[in-house]
């Protein structure tokens, strides 16, 4: 009886070891399948999320590598070798970490994230680099060639414990926002979280919220209005057009940030639609007495996903009856870039009578290639520009100024109008007068002002020459 007892014992607890095992086995597939990337192996979002408080007893600095372009790969070369990359990628990371005792996981596709204890930003600095310097060599010869055959670039976000936050999801939420802001520099660059970056985001998303709003209570109509700045020819002192600028009765900061906003949100219809309308009577009452007085607007390239929306408004827009070469579309060579078949509609524009002007020409590295493609009536020298030229001409720096003066006389060479932007000192007035600019557009004549100012400064202007708001000079 005593040894049935004790076979009957040995039974059972062989048997609960056995359960035992199996649900830690199964407990452990579990974690994997939930804490584990689908594609990398590695560690993943809730790992970390649900990790974060034991992990930063730990580690101090949190970094997101974002690597570039993936979404482009996947299009050319299809997932699995997309995915063959990512892998590879992460057992770098992975030996990485075993060598400088961090801890490595994976986010989106194409990101991830690496907690690590650092000194300082220099030391923090030098080990993002050498992050990006892992991931970006090119393959060996001889080596694992058939998975890291596209060469791949990436920027990285860093957020620290001590300085940022303490809490694992707001220090994460800091290093994406610091490593999609590193993305506006240059490939391959490193950036640290500034609460600045917090504030503009918090910004952008009231702004959209404000112009959602006003477009859902169809008050933006009356809150966008347009103001005007003149544009002079310096020789002669007349006034040849204006620029058409936006504003906004709601928001009182820059309003390039609220065309910005309504770019990424396709909003920049309604804006610009509205900005149209309140616009083109004052430009038919201008004309009626200044026939060949010019007005140009900035054209963002994101309209021409609305064309046929635009095309459908042609009605409504010729009812004002303004000829269209009265009207300058002014656009950036960057621009340009951006938008799929952006030449094409610029084209089209240009055969219907309208003028397009090159903006910020000189700014960067102007693309020729898009000057062939598209036949320009004007180009726009940046106020950047205009203000290193008087510097170098002041200087005796002829190196700068027959560089800006080589760009003048292509642009002559091309038959392009040539307009100088943010002229403000009677010294570079002079210069340009004796390169023969057609125009000038700055405080140095007139500053932006309202619909009334302005019609009211082209009346007045052979006895007063300028056009500020009243009371300035």
């Amino acid at each position: 009886m005593v040894y049935d007892k004790f076979i009957k014992e040995k039974i059972l607890v062989a048997v609960v070891e056995a359960i035992t095992q199996k649900y830690e086995k199964t407990q452990k597939k579990l974690e994997e399948l939930v804490y584990k990337h689908y594609i990398t192996g590695l560690y993943n979002r809730l790992f970390l999320t649900r990790n974060g408080r034991k992990l930063l007893k730990k580690y101090n600095t949190l970094f997101v590598i974002d690597i570039r372009h993936l979404k482009k790969f996947n299009e050319i070369f299809g997932h699995q070798k997309v995915d063959e990359v990512l892998q590879f990628l992460s057992q770098k990371l992975r030996n990485f970490c075993f060598k400088r005792e961090c801890v490595v996981g994976s986010l989106d596709l194409g990101c991830f994230w690496l907690l690590a204890n650092t000194e300082d930003k220099e030391e923090t600095q030098k080990l993002a680099y050498e992050i990006i310097n892992l991931l970006t060599e090119p393959p060996a010869e001889g080596g694992e060639k058939s998975k890291a055959e596209l060469i791949v670039s990436a920027n990285i976000g860093i957020a620290f414990r001590d300085e940022d936050s303490k809490h694992i999801e707001e220090l994460l939420r800091y290093a994406e926002i610091a490593a999609e802001k590193s993305k506006e520099k240059e490939i391959n660059f490193v950036m640290f979280f500034d609460k600045k970056f917090k504030e503009e985001i918090e910004t952008n998303v009231r702004i959209e919220q404000m112009l959602r709003e006003s477009v859902a209570q169809g008050t933006l109509a009356e809150e966008i209005y347009p103001i005007f700045q003149l544009k002079v020819n310096p020789k002669t002192e007349t006034p040849t057009g204006a620029e058409v600028l936006m504003r906004w009765k709601r928001f009182r900061g820059p309003i390039f940030k609220v065309i910005q906003v309504a770019e990424q949100t396709g909003l920049i219809k309604e804006l610009t639609l509205a900005l149209a309308f309140n616009t083109l009577p004052v430009i038919r009452d201008v004309i009626k007495e200044f026939p060949n007085f010019g007005f140009s607007f900035n054209l963002s390239p994101v309209l021409f996903k609305f064309w046929n929306e635009f095309k459908n408004k042609g009605p409504e827009f010729k009812k004002y009856n303004i000829p269209p070469q009265n009207l300058e579309f002014e656009i950036t060579e960057v621009s340009l870039s951006d938008i799929p078949n952006a030449i094409e509609y610029v084209n089209r524009i240009k055969k219907k009578g309208f003028k397009i002007l090159i903006d910020d020409f000189g700014k960067g590295f102007s693309a020729f290639d898009r000057l062939m493609e598209i036949d320009f009536d004007g180009v726009k020298f940046d106020k950047t520009l205009m203000d290193k030229l008087l510097e170098a001409h002041l200087k005796g720096n002829k190196k700068v100024v027959n560089f800006i003066r080589g760009l003048v006389e292509f642009a002559k060479s091309q038959n392009y109008k040539i307009t100088a932007e943010g002229v403000e000192d009677p010294r570079l007035v002079n210069l340009l007068k004796e390169w023969d600019i057609d125009e000038i557009q700055g405080f140095y004549y007139a500053k932006p002002v309202g619909a009334d100012r302005f019609l009211e400064c082209l009346h007045n202007w052979d006895k007063v020459k300028e056009c500020y708001l009243k009371g300035e000079s």
